[in-house]
């Protein structure tokens, strides 16, 4: 028997809803996945940054942030909004450029910024970007005296004076930052649900150094080897290209060995 005009007519309405509903949980989805990267993005900016040294009044900025307002810097003529149409920036920065400017943000280099996905990039810079070297020499300068002053614990210290062509040999396994290295495992694993988007094959051999790594920290007998299996996730996440968690677990590393 067949269909009426109107079955018809309700049919293709039934089929033009599902059609509806599917494609906004899609774009749902995309969205929801889009904030978790945007708050792992800014939590892993915030955490790279806190961790950074201040000497003075002046939080030094980590290696790429400093070659990010090394180029800005070049970009600058005069005007304080400077975009990508200003200076040309290397891949290795162009390629986590929402992060790197979500740094600056937080050291207080910059304003505000916008990315738009392959179409560039445009930042408000803050007169401290522009002396920020300047700034970052006078602050070392104030800090460096003749004088070696130590408060706390200095078990294992080692000083010469009025020594030629000397050497000294010391165990730096001592100073291994354990409790930062837990901060790291913390951070990687509160992530763990985009693990295989952003390592890929390499995200199975990734979990299996962090339980190892997890599992070295709790006993603290073998500092060596918790250097190498962090020396170990590092070159994991240096060979994954465009990956925020990946740019993030790098810097924290090299923050602790």
């Amino acid at each position: 028997m067949s269909k009426s005009s109107i079955e018809k007519t309700i049919e293709k309405q039934i089929k033009k809803q599902i059609a509806a509903n599917k494609s906004l949980a899609a774009k749902q989805e995309r969205e929801a996945k889009h904030r978790l990267q945007i708050e792992g993005k800014r939590n892993i900016a915030a955490t790279i940054v806190s961790g950074q040294p201040s000497i003075g009044n002046i939080r030094l900025l980590d290696k790429t942030a400093e070659d990010l307002v090394t180029y800005l810097k070049q970009g600058y003529k005069g005007e304080y909004v400077i975009s990508c149409k200003d200076v040309n920036l290397p891949d290795y920065l162009l390629n986590n450029i929402s992060m790197e400017l979500e740094k600056l943000k937080l050291y207080g280099m910059i304003s505000n910024y916008s990315c738009w996905l392959g179409l560039g990039w445009e930042v408000s810079i803050l007169p401290c970007l522009l002396t920020y070297f300047e700034d970052k020499e006078k602050a070392h300068m104030q800090s460096t005296t003749n004088t070696n002053n130590f408060f706390g614990d200095i078990n294992g210290l080692q000083i010469q004076q009025g020594t030629v062509n000397s050497t000294q040999n010391q165990m730096i396994d001592q100073g291994l930052k354990y409790d930062d290295i837990q901060k790291i495992i913390d951070q990687i694993n509160k992530y763990d649900s985009l693990i295989e988007t952003e390592f890929g094959e390499k995200a199975s051999e990734l979990r299996d150094l962090i339980v190892e790594l997890k599992d070295q920290i709790e006993k603290r007998d073998n500092p060596r080897l918790i250097r190498r299996i962090l020396e170990d996730i590092k070159s994991i996440a240096l060979g994954v290209g465009g990956s925020l968690i990946a740019s993030g677990i790098v810097t924290q590393i090299q923050g602790v060995l």
